[in-house]
């Protein structure tokens, strides 16, 4: 996996942006209603297959997807443990593991600041 301060400084590139509005509104959407309708087809699938009751490990493209969209949440909110969560999610390959990551960065957006 690359390093973090690679991740940071992609993610703080994206928040630069004109529209960062409608970027941090997809991502908080993947979480809070597992809205995966904004990445392309092949990673909704694998996205989707996270909730599947298998043994499969999870293959890097969604820890991706997942891990960066936390990221940016986590630094737009100035939130710590959403960016530790946000780390985490990366480097997840067990489906068990992941759902419960993806269940505390839930929470952690649905927790008034």
């Amino acid at each position: 996996m690359s390093n973090p301060s690679l991740f940071d400084s992609m993610v703080d590139s994206m928040l630069s942006i004109e529209r960062k509005d409608v970027l941090i509104d997809t991502c908080r959407n993947l979480f809070i209603e597992k809205d995966f309708s904004c990445m392309q087809p092949s990673v909704q699938k694998e996205l989707k297959a996270i909730f599947d009751d298998d043994d499969i490990p999870v293959s890097e493209s969604p820890r991706l997807a997942l891990g960066m969209c936390a990221l940016l949440l986590a630094k737009e909110l100035n939130n710590d443990a959403l960016w530790l969560l946000a780390n985490e999610i990366m480097k997840i390959s067990d489906k068990a593991t992941l759902q419960t990551a993806f269940e505390m960065v839930r929470q952690q957006l649905q927790v008034p600041r």
